[in-house]
């Protein structure tokens, strides 16, 4: 007599659960129904503290949105759930300019991640596609050990900033410029 298989399914885990991870201070991301936490190291949270210093007064000043970290959590059109290490959404994607409680059921417009040594080239680019197809305006992916960022738009080539070069917001955080090279040191 054979043994009869039975079908186990991994516990489902909720978007309370995952948020009381996040407010532990990892970062938080569901990929293929599976939990990833990201370490960083205190070089990653500077850069990431850096960039939310330099974008949150622009952004507020001119009322564009609202500026996240890594704990806010969106859950991207036909994708994941992913916790860019910086985030801008657009107050007219905001109706009333109400936040979500949880995580967003929606992309954000400008999603930056920042390269830690142990992040594999193949799942950033996997992650830069989702993020693009699910309605994410404007990627910055930088690179503190070339100290480098790239820049993603949908339909548009990818264009590499050096240090000494301008991010800039584009149409999607207007008027926004900072030295790559001072998010850096």
């Amino acid at each position: 007599m054979g043994a009869k298989a039975t079908a186990m399914r991994a516990p489902i885990i909720s978007d309370e659960d995952l948020l009381h991870l996040a407010a532990e201070g990892y970062k938080v991301e569901l990929v293929d129904g599976e939990v990833r936490m990201s370490p960083a190291g205190m070089e990653h949270e500077a850069i990431v503290a850096a960039l939310i210093e330099a974008l949150r007064p622009h952004v507020r000043r001119g009322r564009l949105g609202h500026v996240f970290g890594s704990s806010a959590g969106y859950h991207i059109p036909h994708g994941h759930l992913r916790s860019p290490d910086v985030s801008m959404v657009s107050a007219q994607r905001l109706p009333g300019n109400k936040l979500p409680k949880g995580y967003g059921d929606f992309a954000p417009d400008l999603a930056i991640e920042v390269l830690s040594p142990w992040d594999e080239a193949a799942a950033v680019a996997a992650k830069v596609a989702e993020y693009l197809r699910g309605g994410v305006r404007l990627v910055w992916i930088i690179d503190p050990e070339k100290r480098e960022a790239t820049v993603h738009r949908q339909g548009i080539e990818v264009r590499t900033i050096t240090a000494g070069e301008e991010l800039h917001g584009e149409d999607v955080v207007p008027g926004f410029r900072c030295v790559l090279g001072d998010l850096l040191d």
